[in-house]
């Protein structure tokens, strides 16, 4: 591998790209990072998504199907995507000289092993997971195949480990289960943020253009996927009777009112609104008085934490899977009445709500951007290049 100033780095992801989930921000964000610091960056993914594609980063050209959105989750749908990724990767293979490829999710770490064979190349593989599919996939199945789910995902992810030539990995969590699966390496590298993506935000104002005045209300910003858990929140909300609930989603809308119907939370107190940008999503979360992830199992870094500190306000969220940030509230991972009484303790106090958030948003600022990640991410790739060496 040459001098780690001059790299070229392949970034893969088996998802639709630019997209607002977490595992395509990360991604998106890690490219830009690297490619700021003067590598030459490529990124390959499905061959649509929404938003803007990463500054400095390069295209890898992606054949196009009339398919829909992809959720998250295992559809058959998503296989001829994985097929005309693999073109794609292979024929960038043998065009342009690669030192390093990072893979994001679970198949990416396959189509990759697959090009680099019909390639004829070596490159050294890193691979970061997002997910523990031994605790995911149950998530998208009746609880009559939990167990199984449980057990095939947990045979998944011994052989995914064992793909990569590093692993890095999003939390200590994730690391130690990757160290336990018999990983070849790994590095802890937590994700970040670009300061410069984030609107400057009248939080009085986006409560007044988002009618969201009268009472406390708490903000989620996310997709409406099971394992997110949104559930929870809801019937927490619910069994308050001063909350409002504020949902930025990209996804439809009418899913979480029917969750909610289900959960009892009155319509004067939802706020539920599909999301195009970013900006609005800040705009929804900022006139909050604050926010929660509600999902309690995460192997690997909820990205949506440092997006709604750096929006100003403090995250509820589940000691399972919080950070030691400022502006973190945690709560018991179980206990709905628990989470509801938090979620009412803290929003009941303004100035407290608003001293947290000011807080978190400095935390975030000082240590949690992506441009003091990339230091650690270059030495990641020089132990993958040993590793991956004769």
């Amino acid at each position: 591998m040459p001098d780690a100033a001059t790299l070229n780095i392949l970034t893969v992801g088996a998802f639709p790209f630019p997209s607002l989930q977490g595992s395509q921000v990360y991604a998106g964000g890690l490219a830009r990072a690297l490619a700021a610091a003067g590598h030459r960056v490529w990124l390959a993914a499905y061959g649509y998504g929404e938003g803007a594609w990463p500054e400095g980063v390069e295209r890898v050209p992606v054949g196009r199907l009339p398919v829909g959105h992809l959720g998250s989750g295992p559809q058959w749908a998503k296989l001829p995507w994985d097929g005309l990724l693999l073109a794609g990767l292979v024929r960038l293979l043998r065009q342009e000289r690669i030192d390093v490829i990072h893979a994001h999710h679970v198949e990416a770490p396959f189509l990759v092993r697959a090009a680099l064979a019909l390639a004829g190349k070596d490159v050294p593989l890193v691979w970061t997971p997002h997910t523990n599919l031994a605790e995911e996939l149950p998530v998208y199945f009746d609880e009559r195949w939990a167990t199984w789910m449980a057990r095939l995902g947990s045979r998944l992810d011994g052989v995914t480990s064992h793909l990569p030539d590093h692993v890095v990995c999003l939390s200590r969590r994730s690391q130690d289960q990757m160290d336990a699966l018999g990983a070849r390496g790994t590095t802890l590298v937590h994700p970040g943020v670009d300061p410069e993506e984030f609107p400057a935000i009248d939080a009085r104002a986006a409560r007044v253009r988002h009618d969201l005045q009268g009472r406390p209300w708490v903000a989620y910003a996310g997709n409406l996927d099971a394992y997110q858990e949104l559930d929870r929140l809801m019937e927490a909300v619910a069994r308050t009777d001063e909350l409002g609930l504020v949902v930025a989603t990209h996804g439809d809308p009418e899913r979480a009112h029917a969750m909610a119907d289900v959960a009892g939370l009155p319509q004067d107190r939802r706020r539920f609104v599909r999301c195009d940008d970013f900006e609005q999503v800040c705009e929804l979360v900022s006139g909050a008085r604050l926010a929660a992830i509600p999902r309690r199992t995460c192997a690997g870094f909820p990205m949506k934490l440092l997006n709604m500190l750096m929006c100003g306000v403090p995250v509820v969220v589940p000691a399972s899977i919080a950070q030691p940030i400022e502006g973190v509230i945690t709560v018991g991972s179980d206990d709905i009445d628990a989470l509801a009484g938090v979620l009412l303790s803290h929003a009941s106090h303004q100035d407290l709500c608003e001293g947290l958030g000011r807080s978190g948003r400095a935390a975030v600022l000082a240590r949690w951007t992506w441009s003091s990640r990339v230091s650690d991410l270059q030495a990641a790739y020089e132990q993958a290049a040993l590793q991956d060496a004769p």
